[in-house]
């Protein structure tokens, strides 16, 4: 009976007879490897068949458990995953056709299994992993996705590495790639796999790996719309990842868009645990500013302006637990009492921005800004243990392991040109106020890491400016309204500007505008003409020399002297008496320089002889 797969009726049937024909069947699959599937036919000879063609679809359901909780330890011990208990989601989130959660786990040294915070939107989800205290064989991203009602692509995708600080562990994926694992037993695709560089999609495990010699360092997360999901199905991917640790200590390593694309994901801070505070004898905040990076090295240059006016370490340094984008500090969220035990040596060590703000503004430098509202806003600083081989170019080194050195990034915020210097001028055009100002930090930008070089322009008005004028001589200043290139004195000009949160940046300069006078100097020649009736005539010749004298701005004194011009005395020529003959007749022309001294030159008359006629 097995071999039978038709059955004819052969017979002639009356008009108007029915029957129901009941053929019991039993499934027994197919063996030769190809598509199970079925063809059932009526064919009325003569007249077109009828037909019904349907699949036989094994389904394997897999089991997905309920998704694990994150952990909830007491901040005051060391785990091997902390979760800031101000922003550690729970909840599934939403999307159009579904809901999900996505998290990461590891197992610790002490055998127990540690759970991040889930997913949220605007990253609010915050963990600590620590590096010394987990296995970091066993990290995994786990997503778990339950489908509504429809039979519907999700719309969403699943980030889970960036290539930098966290990488797919291909050593624990199987030779058919990362699986979406069905509850109800359904075979799902994945979308492709997304490399971090081009973010291309490779819609094979085996591709993506010819494309990469064998590397999936690149791979960065998967689609998960090439499927429509089965209703009510739930769908899981597990990836295990493995942590290279580089130069980011912060990574916003996953991310996910429903087809509304909003953004969720969840920050992780990979550290490692710091001795007790009570070992550390001194701190050392050191101002840096970021010069460039480049594959295992970021290079800073000590801001040695600053490092002079930089206030105490312990008078500074704040403790808790996770960075505040806040912009001012929460002082609240400080653990109480005089220097309380460090859990984290990351993302735990603060500098209380307040003083240290206005040390940096005096020289045009601004601290570290992360993104609040689409806008740079000043953050409390999380002084990282270290940055893995951030050299410091005249930093030095801590001579013993009781000195704690904090990096703290000085980002130029008003860059301003050297002070500039005047002689006051009666004729001066007026003062140009963009002369002094080179550029400020954008602040629209986002707070990404930048070298001088890259900081963003902006216009130069986006400044306010104030002014004092303080006279040569005088103990003190006062406002004006702008700098006189005509009178002398010195200027103080202020460039401020205030960002989103209210807080000001500024720096000043000072336009130094010298007095000027001129000094004059006469030299004279005295002529005496000793008349024949026994009078004297004198005449003065003057020759006047000058000179510029630059008095200082501050002081009022001499600060420099030109040279002496030059003068003459004119030629002069003796008045004639009749029956006289001077001596000299003629006084030449004489330049006249500053070494020539006065002089008296006298004329005198002889009688002329008379001759006598002849007889």
């Amino acid at each position: 009976m097995s071999k039978i797969n038709a059955l004819k009726i052969g017979n002639n049937l009356k008009a108007g007879t029915n029957f129901v024909l009941t053929v019991p069947l039993k499934y027994i699959g197919r063996t030769d490897g190809t598509k199970q599937f079925n063809n059932v036919q009526v064919v009325d000879y003569g007249q077109p068949n009828a037909n019904m063609v349907f699949d036989f679809i094994e389904l394997h359901p897999e089991q997905i458990d309920t998704p694990e909780a994150p952990t909830t330890d007491k901040e005051s011990v060391t785990t091997g995953i902390y979760n800031n208990p101000l922003a550690t989601a729970t909840d599934w989130y939403k999307t159009e056709h579904g809901e999900y959660v996505a998290y990461y786990t590891a197992k610790g040294k002490d055998g127990k299994t540690y759970v991040t915070g889930y997913v949220a939107a605007n990253g609010k989800s915050e963990s600590i992993i620590n590096v010394d205290q987990i296995d970091l064989n066993t990290l995994e991203y786990h997503m778990i996705y339950r489908n509504g009602d429809e039979e519907v692509a999700a719309g969403i995708s699943a980030s889970f590495a960036d290539g930098k600080t966290l990488v797919v562990d291909a050593s624990r994926i199987g030779a058919d790639g990362i699986r979406l694992k069905s509850q109800q037993g359904w075979s799902y695709n994945n979308g492709g796999y997304r490399e971090n560089t081009s973010g291309r999609l490779y819609y094979s495990w085996e591709d993506f790996l010819k494309n990469h010699n064998g590397s999936v360092d690149n791979l960065v997360g998967i689609n998960m719309n090439a499927s429509a999901f089965k209703p009510g199905d739930t769908i899981e991917v597990v990836v295990p990842v493995r942590y290279i640790g580089k130069l980011s200590d912060q990574v916003q390593s996953l991310e996910f868009k429903s087809e509304a694309r909003k953004d969720v994901s969840v920050k992780l801070y990979f550290t490692t645990v710091r001795k007790d505070l009570s070992q550390v004898k001194q701190v050392v905040l050191l101002p840096t500013e970021f010069m460039g990076e480049q594959p295992g090295q970021s290079n800073w240059k000590l801001v040695k302006e600053i490092e002079k006016d930089m206030p105490n370490g312990w008078e500074a340094i704040k403790i808790s637990n996770f960075p505040t984008y806040k912009g001012s500090f929460n002082m609240d969220s400080l653990p109480k009492g005089d220097l309380p035990s460090v859990v984290y040596g990351s993302a735990q060590y603060f500098v209380d921005l307040q003083e240290i703000q206005k040390i940096f503004a005096n020289h045009g430098y601004t601290v570290k800004y992360a993104n609040n509202n689409g806008k740079a806003q000043e953050m409390p600083f999380y002084g990282y243990v270290t940055l893995p081989l951030a050299l410091i170019d005249g930093g030095g080194k801590p001579v013993a392991p009781s000195i704690w050195t904090i990096q703290v990034q000085a980002v130029p915020a008003i860059i301003l040109n050297k002070d500039q210097h005047y002689v006051a001028d009666p004729n001066a055009k007026p003062w140009d106020t963009t002369s002094m100002i080179d550029e400020i930090y954008a602040a629209d930008d986002a707070g990404q890491r930048k070298t001088r070089d890259q900081l963003e322009k902006l216009p130069k008005t986006d400044v306010d400016i104030s002014y004092e004028y303080q006279a040569p001589g005088a103990a003190t200043a006062a406002p004006v309204d702008k700098v006189d290139l005509t009178k002398a004195g010195v200027y103080t000009v202020t460039y401020s500007h205030t960002y989103a949160d209210g807080r000001v940046v500024k720096d000043s300069r000072k336009v130094y505008v010298d007095d000027v006078k001129q000094e004059t100097k006469d030299i004279t020649r005295t002529i005496i003409v000793h008349e024949p009736n026994g009078t004297d005539q004198t005449v003065i010749q003057k020759a006047t020399l000058t000179r510029k004298v630059i008095l200082d701005a501050t002081t009022g004194e001499i600060k420099s002297v030109g040279g002496w011009s030059t003068a003459k005395w004119e030629r002069y020529s003796a008045p004639e008496f009749k029956g006289y003959t001077p001596a000299p007749a003629q006084i030449d022309e004489t330049a006249v320089n500053k070494d020539t001294q006065d002089t008296t030159v006298e004329i005198s008359y002889t009688a002329n002889e008379i001759t006598k006629p002849e007889t």
